[in-house]
């Protein structure tokens, strides 16, 4: 992947993660798009940038663990 479409990329699955309002089986639908040798690389960058935000509210980091679960990361 090219460093604009793996920006893009993330950009894109962390919004889906982070609001409420699209369901899981939505976020499930998008991840699953990701190609299976990018996942694991995508998901700690996703991650990192979620678990280091000191601005997370307690909503939002309700929804990453929900998201997580169900994504089995």
């Amino acid at each position: 992947m090219s460093m604009h479409l793996e920006d893009e990329a993330e950009r894109k699955i962390l919004g889906f993660i982070m609001k409420a309002e699209f369901p899981i089986d939505i976020v499930q639908k998008k991840w699953s798009r990701v190609p299976e040798q990018h996942k694991e690389w995508l998901w700690g960058k996703i991650s990192s940038k979620i678990e280091s935000d000191p601005n997370l509210t307690p909503e939002q980091k309700a929804r990453y663990e929900e998201v997580k679960k169900a994504l089995k990361m």
